[in-house]
């Protein structure tokens, strides 16, 4: 928990107490209006300033000082599961006291992937891995759901965050510790190969990118609309949405020629072998007059 100065709510009490308005205490202190206004909103922390505004209020600089508590949120880590295995693997090696689940991907109006995303989290809020034989139980009636999403080229992106809330006294009773702290780990329904744009910045659903976890929070956080997702990245990459962003370099290192994508990357969406793509590359060019990948967009 990060604490923070400040001293505006106390400028404007002790003010308050002395019948003051922002002129009065401007000609106290010789400064300008505008300058108490702004150490009022906290916008100005000269020790200048603020020492001048204690003086004429005869009081000390730490009598005017308010400690604020601020809720910190950080990134802890994150996988990209593509087995029942793996699943089960991520969710026993690191434990976390809350969960949240979305669907970052276009479904079908009759499609049933979220009935079977909506089965492997049923009453996940209330097992617990202590108990072994309840956990057990999840874990055989969760393999069928989560393999079904896995054959149809889903995957699922966990990304583990920690957090901070205030506590507040109720009713009178004060908490031992104003705040408390826990792990949450949210767990996105992606395209295998997808991709997401935050910030103006491509990204794949890659563990190895801290900065790209750090932005996906935060998108998942304000649930805005400002992160937009797409099965790959050859959708943006020849869309119109081109020029809308910038390449991540480490999602996507960049290539020899225009590229952010290659051979590799669109044989392994299309499920073919390299050789397979080059022949459909050549049918293409053949047609079209032009050796490249851009008449597959």
């Amino acid at each position: 928990m990060r604490q923070e100065i400040r001293y505006g709510k106390k400028i404007v009490e002790l003010k308050r107490e002395r019948g003051w308005t922002q002129e009065h205490l401007a000609e106290a202190t010789r400064l300008e209006v505008r300058t108490i206004q702004r150490a009022e909103k906290d916008k100005t922390k000269g020790p200048e300033t603020l020492q001048a505004i204690a003086g004429a209020f005869d009081v000390e600089l730490a009598d005017m000082q308010t400690v604020r508590l601020i809720p910190e949120h950080r990134f802890l880590r994150a996988e990209l599961v593509t087995s029942y295995r793996q699943f089960l693997s991520v969710e026993t090696a690191h434990r976390s006291e809350m969960f949240s689940k979305v669907v970052l991907t276009q479904l079908d109006d009759k499609s049933d992937i979220e009935e079977l995303w909506e089965q492997v989290f049923c009453d996940w809020d209330v097992i617990s891995h202590e108990d072994s034989d309840l956990w057990q139980t999840y874990c055989a009636g969760v393999k069928e759901p989560i393999t079904a999403l896995f054959d149809r080229g889903f995957a699922i992106f966990t990304v583990d965050e920690y957090t901070e809330s205030i506590l507040r006294p109720v009713a009178g009773i004060k908490p031992e510790r104003p705040w408390i702290d826990w792990t949450v780990r949210h767990h996105a329904l992606v395209n295998r190969h997808g991709c997401y744009k935050t910030a103006g910045e491509l990204h794949r659903f890659d563990m190895a990118c801290r900065r790209g976890c750090e932005q996906f929070l935060e998108g998942i956080r304000k649930r805005n609309g400002e992160m937009l997702v797409w099965p790959n990245a050859v959708f943006p990459a020849f869309g119109p949405e081109h020029d809308s962003f910038s390449w991540c370099d480490e999602c996507f290192p960049p290539k020899e020629g225009r590229l952010r994508v290659d051979e590799d990357y669109i044989a392994s969406i299309m499920g073919l072998s390299v050789n397979e793509l080059r022949q459909i590359i050549a049918v293409q060019a053949e047609r079209a007059g032009e050796d490249s990948l851009y008449g597959l967009s």
